[in-house]
């Protein structure tokens, strides 16, 4: 039987976190949050955006708190198909990768904004007696930055 690497399985991570990203515009904001929620370590799972840090511990309230993020897309009628365009992955070790995910959105036609893409880095984390994985941290300086160039007050009263 052959050992599944590190590779391979950032690689099923990748794309099980597109896909739970995809079903977005089908299954509503709560479920996607919440399989979201599944791909992240399940404490301390970290995002960095433009110097600002924030720890989510897969609490109700962070969960929320995606939802809200994910409502916002909604409600600036940018709409939530985001597909995954493409990526690449690094290992670093034999229990972790980088994970540079390029997304792409599209927004409908009434929508004031054209579609756009955007690069996310992910750290994949192979945790002891974990067989599947989980996103450690995620750097989504460029999500953030395309939302606040397009919508500026994007991200008020969501944390």
């Amino acid at each position: 039987m052959a050992t599944i690497t590190i590779q391979e399985k950032a690689e099923q991570h990748v794309h099980s976190y597109a896909k739970a990203l995809a079903a977005a515009p089908s299954q509503g904001t709560e479920k996607t949050a919440e399989a979201l929620h599944s791909h992240w370590a399940q404490k301390n799972f970290v995002a960095f955006t433009h110097g600002h840090t924030s720890l989510n511990n897969s609490t109700d309230a962070d969960r929320l708190g995606t939802k809200r993020y994910l409502d916002k897309f909604i409600e600036a009628g940018i709409g939530l198909d985001i597909r995954l365009a493409s990526h690449r992955i690094e290992v670093v070790s034999s229990g972790s990768a980088i994970c540079f995910m390029t997304w792409a959105i599209y927004p409908p036609e009434t929508a004031v904004v054209q579609g756009w893409e955007w690069v996310n880095v992910y750290m994949f984390r192979l945790l002891p007696g974990q067989d599947k994985g989980c996103w450690e941290a995620v750097i989504s300086d460029n999500e953030i930055g395309g939302l606040l160039q397009r919508f500026p007050k994007f991200m008020d009263g969501l944390f």
